[in-house]
């Protein structure tokens, strides 16, 4: 089956990745990401969000940034002072960068999206869930040493079923710093 190729807005990110079925809010102020969260607003609401792999480059191009991103839906925008917005977008699904289009005001990209239903039959559901239920349990010996993870958060992790959603809600409450 084909992969399903999108052509959507883009921002790059700094220091943070947005996960599907997260919801976050971040804040804008590189004039391409602004332009580009405003045309997302006029049409579908859809971004596609991915991370710079330099904090510090102002202007990235597609070497700059990592491979995988997530489409989200834009929720909110809202204007503060200095010509900073703030975004409130939920992750949706992960995409592949394939090219970017830098010839308007606001970066355009071209993404792959990622077939998250793809599985190796009834053995790789299987493989799945057995692959889910192990890295739950690894989540909850970190926790246990953790005093950053609450035990809500760790529970509400260990009701989660679904490989992916495991490790989307891990990676998006682990304590990187």
């Amino acid at each position: 089956m084909d992969k399903e190729i999108l052509q959507i807005h883009m921002v790059a990110l700094r220091g943070m990745t947005v996960m599907p079925h997260m919801v976050v809010h971040f804040d804008v102020s590189r004039e391409s990401s602004i332009e580009a969260v405003q045309e997302a607003m006029v049409g579908e609401q859809k971004i596609f969000l991915v991370t710079q792999k330099d904090i510090n480059t102002e202007n990235p191009q597609q070497q700059d940034l990592y491979e995988v991103g997530t489409i989200a839906t834009v929720n909110q925008v809202v204007k503060l002072p200095k010509h900073i917005f703030r975004v409130v977008v939920s992750g949706e699904e992960r995409a592949v960068l394939q090219s970017i289009d830098a010839s308007k005001a606001y970066l355009c990209a071209e993404v792959a999206v990622m077939d998250q239903n793809a599985s190796g039959g009834e053995t790789g559901a299987v493989i799945e869930e057995a692959m889910a239920r192990g890295l739950n349990e690894l989540f909850f010996q970190y926790a246990a040493s953790s005093p950053q993870i609450s035990k809500e958060t760790s529970a509400r992790i260990g009701g989660i079923s679904g490989f992916s959603n495991v490790i989307d809600e891990i990676a998006a409450n682990i304590p990187l710093a």
